[in-house]
């Protein structure tokens, strides 16, 4: 009996893995497809040498994609410039003979395209202004007894880049969380945590709960980069899904050194 149950346990853990290694194999072919398009979309360049390297690419293959996307796009250039020749010869004299009104009206829409990205950014802050959980808190109330789930909201291939998770927590991305709403108690604590910048998919995560009568849903402050520098245990991820039952209470679990 036991030596079925280690089979068992041993091909389950041999799909987990699989899966994740097919995720982040994905993920590598988006983002060097990704590569290709970059330059043609404002703001991609700068993203996709660090996603590069997040998905470790190997060199070889981002210089080729960087040279292809670079000789796409000096091409479609060239060749916008070919196709519509006629249209810029008549242009240029009218541009030149608007002087300063010309330079006036590049400044304005300047200014509006300023003021709009403005407003999407205060926007996007608006949303993710909530409270907070940090770090410490969460581990004094696990070490205390009170049992509070906790949900792991990154998804599959930044959990793939990084298999630490903090213990006992449940996956489920941030696409999923409306799906499992029924599955989480709403008589204890619901922290969630994410690996992105002002804990920004925990924030979302958390507003889908609170729009379905959740009131004790907060994101932890940090996120899971916190959690580890703080020194506080680990463990690797993989072992529990959002089908699973309610995190039970947890043992105290003592800090465990940076390696």
């Amino acid at each position: 009996m036991d030596i079925a149950h280690a089979l068992k346990v041993a091909l389950q853990t041999g799909k987990v893995r699989l899966g994740l290694e097919e995720s982040l194999q994905s993920a590598k072919d988006k983002k060097a497809k990704i590569l290709i398009v970059a330059k043609f979309i404002p703001g991609l360049s700068l993203l996709a040498p660090p996603l590069a390297g997040a998905t470790r690419m190997s060199v070889a293959r981002f210089l080729s994609f960087t040279v292809l996307a670079a000789a796409l796009w000096i091409g479609v250039v060239l060749t916008s410039g070919a196709l519509l020749r006629a249209q810029v010869e008549w242009l240029l004299p009218h541009l030149a003979a608007l002087g300063g009104h010309a330079i006036s009206l590049i400044l304005v829409l300047l200014a509006l395209y300023v003021a709009y990205k403005g407003w999407e950014r205060y926007r996007f802050n608006k949303a993710l202004d909530m409270a907070r959980i940090s770090v410490a808190e969460l581990y004094e109330s696990m070490a205390a007894g009170a049992a509070p789930v906790v949900l792991d909201v990154r998804s599959l291939t930044a959990q793939a880049l990084q298999r630490q998770r903090i213990p006992g927590a449940l996956h489920v991305p941030l696409q999923e969380v409306g799906q499992h709403v029924g599955k989480l108690p709403r008589d204890r604590d619901i922290i969630l945590y994410c690996s992105c910048p002002r804990e920004a998919s925990a924030a979302k995560a958390a507003k889908v709960l609170m729009t379905h009568g959740f009131k004790r849903a907060r994101p932890l402050k940090g996120g899971l980069e916190a959690w580890i520098a703080a020194g506080y245990a680990v463990e690797e991820s993989g072992a529990v899904s959002a089908g699973a039952a309610p995190v039970p209470p947890l043992a105290p679990q003592p800090a465990a050194p940076l390696r």
